[in-house]
């Protein structure tokens, strides 16, 4: 598995098994990216831990929600056309816990998946 999570262009931060798509043709050109378990993730600041600061805040300060992405889809896999992703990047090993224990990857599965926080 390889979570990692895309920013697509209308700011949405997606957290998904991530693959690329190419054509048998051209096989080192992708075209789209298959997103397996997508889910919207969001980082919420923890209220309590609000201090004004100019440090940045460290990721145990924050708590991460998240939501399906596609909820009406009945598909666990989704295609995103290449051109609609900014960038992808490897999440913080916290994340990529949470993620799992969400989907039920390598740790316990979580029954709820509609709006999940987790701390």
């Amino acid at each position: 598995m390889s979570v990692r999570i895309a920013r697509l262009k209308s700011g949405e931060d997606v957290i998904a098994d991530i693959q690329e798509i190419c054509p048998k043709d051209t096989p080192d050109k992708p075209v789209a990216y298959l997103f397996g378990k997508p889910y919207i993730v969001d980082a919420v600041e923890n209220k309590d831990l609000q201090v004004l600061t100019e440090e940045p805040q460290q990721i145990d300060d924050i708590s991460v929600m998240f939501y399906p992405w596609a909820p009406m889809s009945a598909e666990e896999k989704i295609m995103c056309p290449i051109e609609w992703v900014v960038t992808i990047y490897r999440p913080y090993e916290i994340i990529t816990e949470k993620y799992n224990k969400l989907t039920g990857g390598e740790e316990e599965h979580v029954e709820s998946i509609t709006p999940e926080v987790l701390t």
